[in-house]
């Protein structure tokens, strides 16, 4: 279902459920084996067109080993987490514009809509700092089935549990969530933000 985006149009209120912490490489492999418990889990890229995208929706495994190096920049990686019937042909829509005279038409993921988990896993900058990830989905007015919003709320609650340490974060006064070995790193020297 694709719908079209008018600027200046109002959207539905919506909200999202979100979750923001600092991670290390290994932790992301224990989220894969995690994943594997609550049943055939499928990735697409984020950003990319909802139609005929460039990086076709795979299983996990199959997904990275295709698309992994050239997804990932310096650990990065935003993808969408859900099952196959649902990350084949999420919900869309269109958004138009013009480029060098040419209008153009790109059909993206509707988050609000779609039955989706977005994952910003982040990585260590050239700078040194470790970016904080994000884990999250939205709620909209529109009821999401239940089956969907109680793996959602698992598989976030799985880094909510996990990530349970907190951080101070660099040039800021807050502390951020932070999994065990991201705080070790912390304690060590490695740089938070």
């Amino acid at each position: 279902m694709a719908r079209d985006r008018q600027p200046g149009k109002q959207l539905p209120i919506m909200s999202k459920q979100c979750l923001t912490f600092a991670q290390l490489p290994e932790d992301d492999a224990a989220f894969r084996e995690f994943l594997a418990t609550t049943g055939d889990v499928w990735m697409r890229a984020c950003g990319d067109t909802a139609r005929d995208p460039k990086f076709p929706p795979l299983p996990i495994a199959a997904f990275l080993q295709r698309y992994g190096a050239q997804l990932t920049n310096d650990g990065r990686l935003a993808v969408y987490l859900g099952f196959e019937q649902d990350i084949v042909r999420p919900p869309s829509y269109s958004l138009r514009f013009t480029e060098g005279g040419k209008r153009q038409t790109i059909n993206r993921v509707d988050e609000q809509l779609a039955l989706l988990i977005a994952y910003h896993r982040c990585g260590i900058m050239k700078s040194g700092l470790l970016e904080l990830s994000t884990i999250g989905y939205r709620t909209h007015v529109t009821k999401k089935p239940k089956e969907f919003l109680s793996w959602a709320r698992r598989v976030v609650g799985w880094w909510d549990k996990r990530a349970a340490e907190t951080v101070p974060l660099f040039n800021r006064t807050d502390l951020g969530r932070a999994t065990p070995a991201a705080k070790a790193a912390s304690l060590a020297g490695r740089q938070i933000a």
